[in-house]
Parts: structure tokens; C-alpha cells; sequence
């Protein structure tokens, strides 16, 4: 999941040099003073949930700015709806990573400056420069949570042998208690096909 700064020509200057002060991309740092006594609307294009007080609250209290979430489901939506949306709607944009390489192309995007981000704190050095958030040696976007789209077990429940195979989801002892977490490709795909369904 990634985090873009929306082209210049689509943002007021205020709400953007509030983000960029911050360093907003991760939402971690307090950067606003109680001090100022309106409170800042950032508009952000997102998945469904991210914008929810479960996710936002906290900040939001702590640095007197307030999200306004436009949802959206899937890649190919988000796309549209910066194309169809007029300059100055959104001032962040939550995106999976593959589709930041077409923002950039299509110009929806601006360079962000590496410094204002904790680039060092990622787990690996591999996503410090991590592919098609970066073009030509400039960021483009933030990397804000990874992991991986395979399958974790209980020990207790499920040996590892029997984790190298997708039929230990069909143990009689384990129905009712296989969960799903996230995008469903390749996963379930994969146990379709296990389970003898079709390509």
C-alpha cells in the first residue's frame, strides 16, 4: 500500500504544505500546533476503511486536521476518478503500488522529496528505492505497509508438512477457523484450482 502527493496544479498550497511539513505520508509525527484555530480538511482518495476514526482519530486530535475520504474499489476506479475529478480535489492519494507508475505517466503525481520521509526506518533496504515508486532517481511515493500473500498457521493446530499443502484448509477440525486477509489473487486462485476447479 502506498501513499502519492497528487500533482501540484491539483492541491492548495496550504493543505500541501501542511502535509509535506509533517511528513504526513506516514501519519505518525505530530506536526500541527494546537495553536491554530481552524482545523485542516486533507482530502484523500483511498481504499474503504482508511479514512475511518479507528485509523484516523488519534492523528486527527493530536494535529487538528480532519480527512476526507473519497472510497474507492480497485485501481482502474481510482484512475477514473482523478481523471474526472476538477484540480484541487484530492490532496493524497492511497494506492497500491503498482498502479503509481500510471499516475506518474498520466501526470497525477508529484516528486516527493525523500528528506521528508523515514526512508530509514523501512524493515529492508530494499524498499528504501523500492520499483515503480521511483523513476529516474525521483520518489514518487511513499511506501506505507507491505507483507506478504501467503498462508501463516497455527503450530498448534496445522504441522509445517502439512502447511506446504493447501489441503490442510479442508482438515475436518479446522472449519470455521481459516480466515482471509487482504487482495484474494493468487490465494484463493490457488486453492480453487487445489480444489479442482478450472483455469
Amino acid at each position: 500500500m502506498t501513499l502519492a502527493k497528487p500533482s501540484s496544479f491539483l492541491s492548495a498550497p496550504t493543505r500541501r504544505q501542511l502535509l509535506k511539513a509533517g511528513g504526513a505520508a506516514v501519519l505518525t509525527t505530530p506536526f500541527v500546533s494546537r495553536a491554530w484555530a481552524a482545523t485542516t480538511e486533507i482530502n484523500m482518495l483511498a481504499w474503504y476503511g482508511h479514512g475511518e476514526p479507528d485509523m484516523v482519530a488519534e492523528y486527527e486530535a493530536a494535529n487538528n486536521v480532519k480527512f476526507v475520504p473519497k472510497y474507492y474499489a480497485g485501481g482502474d476506479n481510482m484512475l477514473a476518478l482523478i481523471a474526472q475529478s476538477p484540480p484541487g480535489t484530492y490532496d493524497l492519494i492511497l494506492s497500491d503500488g503498482e498502479f503509481v507508475q500510471q499516475l506518474n505517466l498520466a501526470g497525477y503525481i508529484d516528486e516527493m522529496n525523500p528528506a521528508d520521509y523515514p526512508l530509514d526506518d523501512m524493515l529492508h533496504e530494499d524498499f528504501e528505492q523500492f520499483p515503480g515508486h521511483w523513476a529516474d532517481g525521483k520518489m514518487y511515493s511513499m511506501m506505507l505497509r507491505g507483507g506478504h500473500l501467503g498462508v501463516s498457521y497455527n503450530k498448534n493446530s496445522v504441522t509445517a508438512e502439512e502447511a506446504t499443502s493447501y489441503e490442510c484448509f479442508w482438515k475436518p477440525e479446522l472449519e470455521g477457523k481459516v480466515g482471509h486477509f487482504d487482495w484474494h489473487l493468487p490465494t484463493l486462485g490457488m486453492m480453487s484450482l487445489y480444489n479442482g476447479n478450472g483455469a
